[in-house]
C-alpha cells in the first residue's frame, strides 16, 4: 500500500501528472508464480485524478516510449543454454476497483473535452477462461451514468477472436442494452441485438453537448 502516488505527464501535456490518487493498494498471490499463473488478489484505487491528452499532431500523453532491450547474452560454448525463464500461462484478478475516481479527456486535434466524475468501479477476472465483469458508474455532464458488462471468454479477446458480450448503460436520459459478439484485434466488430430507450431526443442531444433548435418535437424513441 502506498499513498499520495503521482505519475509524471509528457513533456508538453498541460497538467503536470498524468495520474495521482489518494492511495493504491495491491496484492499478488506468490506461490501461482512458481508455476507462471499470475493472481492479483486485490488492486484498489482509491480518489484517482487521471488526465488523459492528445497533442495537435496525434499523439496521445498514454504513449510511451520504450527503452532498448538489452542484448541476450551469448550461449556458452558446448549449449547446453536453458533458454529463459517459463512465459505466463494464466492470469486472473481478485478485488479491483476504482473509489471516487476523476478522469478528463482533452483532444487538440480534434477540439474534444470530456471530464468525469464520481467514478466507481469493480472488476473480476478469475481467469481468461472466465467471464470477465465489470459493474460501476460515473457522473458526466450532471447525469450518473451506470455500466454493466459481461464478456464470457476473455481469452478470446487477447487472441484475436470473439466473445459473447452483454452490456448494459443506464442514465437518467437513456438506457441501453447489447447482447452479441465482441471482437477487438484486427478491427473493431460486434454483432448482436441492441435496446435503446430515450425519455427525450431533444433532452438527450443538449446533455450531449449539442442542442436542437427550439421546437416541441423529436420526443421520446424506442430503437
Amino acid at each position: 500500500s502506498i499513498e499520495d502516488v503521482g505519475l509524471s505527464n509528457a513533456q508538453w501535456a498541460k497538467e503536470k501528472e498524468m495520474a495521482a490518487m489518494k492511495e493504491m493498494r495491491a496484492a499478488l498471490k506468490l506461490m501461482p508464480l512458481f508455476s507462471g499463473n499470475v493472481e492479483v488478489d486485490s488492486f484498489v484505487l482509491v480518489d484517482p485524478v487521471i488526465h488523459l491528452e492528445v497533442r495537435r499532431d496525434g499523439t496521445p500523453n498514454w504513449q510511451f516510449e520504450m527503452a532498448q532491450a538489452a542484448p541476450a547474452p551469448a550461449e556458452p560454448a558446448g549449449g547446453g543454454g536453458s533458454g529463459g525463464g517459463a512465459g505466463v500461462s494464466g492470469f486472473s484478478l481478485g478485488e479491483v476497483s476504482i473509489r471516487n475516481g476523476r478522469a478528463s479527456y482533452t483532444n487538440a486535434q480534434t477540439g474534444a473535452a470530456f471530464a468525469a466524475s464520481e467514478v466507481n468501479v469493480d472488476l473480476a477476472l478469475p481467469g481468461l477462461d472466465d467471464p470477465f465483469l465489470a459493474d460501476g458508474s460515473l457522473v458526466w455532464n450532471g447525469d450518473r451514468i451506470a455500466i454493466d458488462l459481461k464478456a464470457d471468454r476473455p481469452r478470446a479477446l487477447t487472441e484475436g477472436g470473439e466473445t459473447p458480450v452483454a452490456l448494459a448503460i443506464a442514465t437518467p436520459k437513456l438506457k441501453s442494452d447489447y447482447a452479441g459478439t465482441l471482437k477487438v484485434l484486427g478491427g473493431l466488430a460486434f454483432q448482436g441485438d441492441v435496446k435503446l430507450d430515450v425519455t427525450s431526443v431533444r433532452e438527450l442531444a443538449a446533455w450531449a453537448g449539442s442542442p436542437m433548435p427550439a421546437g416541441d418535437g423529436f420526443g421520446s424513441l424506442s430503437l
